[in-house]
């Protein structure tokens, strides 16, 4: 299985993984209960910027939605360029 995702450098060269709400260099299911967590108002640590998968400038459960159909196979992009 391949996962393929779009990754983004800011203006300083960061690299910028859209949907690595754990912010550990990858995108898995780890990164959907983060987030999910994170929704039901659990005190967890999250990037707010890589948790909006479906960049809408909102953290939902439709970011949520985005992360696992990406982790899934489907083909979707994560981050801003969704809009």
């Amino acid at each position: 299985d391949t996962l393929t995702f779009t990754v983004t450098f800011d203006a300083i060269g960061t690299t910028i993984m859209y949907g690595d709400v754990n912010e550990d260099g990858r995108i898995t299911n780890a990164d959907v209960t983060r987030l999910k967590q994170s929704i039901a108002g659990w005190e967890v640590e999250i990037s707010e910027e890589l948790a909006d998968a479906n960049g809408d400038g909102r953290i939902t459960n439709a970011d949520v939605t985005r992360l696992k159909q990406s982790i899934a196979g489907w083909a979707v992009t994560l981050g801003p360029a969704t809009t």
